[in-house]
């Protein structure tokens, strides 16, 4: 799947989902981020040690289980429709872990996704135009 993610450098994403987690109807952390191109959507998830990208070929759906549930949101980028992806990065920390994803696009926009592992209860993060270099993460190529 890392082959058709790179396939997105140098074009233009149609829109970035952010699917939630509700326990109990309240919004309690981010599960995955969905990137939607003009032929697929690109599933990722960053868990405590890896990245995983998945493709799928239909939108993302709510899923119901009662007590809880997942919502996939749209996220309303300004630039995101202006703006051609220059290239695509893992987040790797100091023992060599996969933490996240980092998108570069043109005009110095980013935006990345990324799990800080166990340092705060394993949770996903979502940034938009944050200054790579503040990351504390090295950047390597997918």
């Amino acid at each position: 799947m890392i082959m058709n993610i790179k396939n997105c450098v140098g074009k233009i994403i149609k829109n970035v989902f952010l699917e939630w987690f509700y326990l109990n109807g309240i919004s309690t952390s981010i599960v995955r981020l969905y990137i939607e191109t003009d032929e697929n959507f690109y599933d990722i998830t960053c868990c405590e040690e890896n990245v995983f990208i998945r493709i799928q070929k239909e939108f993302p759906e709510d899923k119901d289980f009662k007590e809880f549930f997942y919502k996939p949101l749209k996220q309303n980028i300004e630039w995101l429709n202006k703006c051609k992806i220059l290239y695509i990065k893992y987040l790797v920390d100091c023992l060599n872990l996969k933490r996240g994803i980092l998108f570069i696009f043109e005009n110095d926009h980013n935006f990345v996704f990324y799990n800080k592992g166990y340092e705060i209860e394993d949770k996903e993060l979502f940034e938009i135009d944050i200054n790579v270099a503040l990351l504390p993460y090295n950047l390597i190529d997918l």
